[in-house]
């Protein structure tokens, strides 16, 4: 299991279509960030460097009600691209962090092998983290 909390930028389980917000963009394959950084070479090197995404994968990424939608789509992208398959888990948003997240997350998380934390407020010092770390 590979935990990433990329700080760059409920319950069910949903697939978004990448192509709704990414196609708002004109030309999105050099979108910037506000910081001047560009959005995909940040998704590439979290996906290949980071992440080390392959093919037959499946990557879970935790988003809330703040999350980036655009970041989370262009991610879902990436991901399809390499071959992998990527879920999005839609939770409400903590006000704690570190705070923990239900049984039915928990178990998600383990059942995949990589999980991307996009919520606002930083959970990954959880135990649902750090028993889906240790089953690998």
């Amino acid at each position: 299991m590979i935990w990433l909390a990329p700080h760059i930028f409920a319950k069910s389980l949903f697939r978004p279509t990448f192509r709704s917000l990414v196609s708002q963009i004109p030309d999105y394959d050099r979108y910037e960030t506000p910081t001047g950084m560009d959005l995909n070479a940040a998704l590439t090197n979290v996906l290949d460097r980071c992440l080390g995404v392959q093919a037959r994968e499946r990557v879970l990424i935790l988003a809330d009600t703040d999350s980036d939608h655009l970041v989370v789509e262009m991610l879902c992208r990436g991901i399809d691209e390499r071959g992998a398959t990527a879920s999005v888990l839609a939770l409400e948003r903590f006000d704690i962090p570190g705070s923990e997240v239900t049984p039915d997350v928990a178990r998600t998380m383990r059942e995949n092998d990589a999980v991307i934390e996009l919520t606002s407020t930083f959970i990954g010092s959880n135990q649902a983290r750090r028993d889906a770390n240790a089953r690998g």
